[in-house]
């Protein structure tokens, strides 16, 4: 290729965030206690995660949780068996050093949270979501409750 011409073939690739879009892939199960974490599964693939799936759960990626300039990039819902894919087109997601935060919201469960780096594209870690015993869910949430868990979340 000419010089010329591969300059501008990687001039266009950096302007349109390389065109990678990655995907945030897990799965939501029941559990005694709420989490989110990373986990290694063969393939990369999260229908092998044990556990009873949670259809329904609500799964949001935040970029840059704990600035003023936080924002919801990506949205996604568990399917009849607890597994959920969801596109992320946000440049460098999955490559560039920060911090996300992941929250997992149900109707019948608690919100779970969690602050983390992305996975890169072609990894074999996907996310399990456990989610607590039944009880009030995440969206009931009084008002104190609230403005508590937002000041633990921004360091206030």
């Amino acid at each position: 290729m000419r010089p010329r011409l591969s300059a501008l073939v990687l001039s266009m690739l950096l302007l349109t965030g390389c065109g990678v879009t990655t995907d945030l892939r897990g799965r939501v199960v029941d559990s005694e206690v709420p989490s989110i974490e990373f986990v290694s599964i063969q393939d990369g693939d999260p229908e092998l995660i044990t556990g009873t799936g949670i259809p329904g759960a609500r799964i949001e990626l935040v970029r840059d949780p704990r600035s003023l300039r936080r924002e919801t990039v990506a949205v996604g819902s568990s399917g009849a068996d607890g597994v959920f894919r969801i596109p992320i087109d946000a440049f460098g997601a999955g490559w560039m050093e920060e911090t996300w935060l992941i929250r997992c919201t149900h109707p019948a469960h608690p919100m779970v949270e969690h602050f983390c780096d992305l996975p890169g594209a072609g990894s074999d870690r996907v996310l399990r979501v456990g989610l607590g015993a039944p009880g009030r869910g995440g969206r009931e949430m009084d008002e104190s409750e609230r403005i508590r868990r937002e000041l633990e979340r921004y360091g206030g």
